[in-house]
């Protein structure tokens, strides 16, 4: 029972690590590798522009007030270096959904206002 303990703190400061990238990575890696413990197969969530959690939509806010209306120009405008153009677009369209259900933005065709 302790020794499960033990994995799923370690796996649990390991996703501590990753998700806001701190110091020791390696460190955990290798405590977790010597007591046989397998990583999950989850990839690391990467910030666009620093932007974790309730950041984006204020970005795409940013964005539509900016004269920015479509997700692709929403996406290119917001476009960060390493971050696929794929995994941008998806972040913003999720954002303007948010944003929708919210009653911040509308639809009108193609653009949102």
């Amino acid at each position: 029972m302790q020794d499960r303990s033990i994995d799923n703190a370690l796996l649990a400061l390991r996703k501590e690590i990753v998700r806001h990238g701190r110091d020791g990575l390696d460190h955990v890696e290798a405590l977790l590798a010597l007591r046989g413990v397998e990583l999950p197969e989850y990839t690391r969530r990467l910030p666009v522009n620093g932007t974790y959690k309730g950041r984006m939509s204020r970005k795409v806010l940013a964005a539509i007030e900016g004269g920015h209306r479509t997700p692709e120009a929403i996406t290119q405008a917001l476009q960060a270096e390493g971050v696929s153009y794929q995994l941008m677009y998806q972040r913003v369209y999720q954002a303007l959904l948010r944003l929708e259900r919210k009653g911040k933005v509308r639809r009108e065709g193609r653009e949102w206002r």
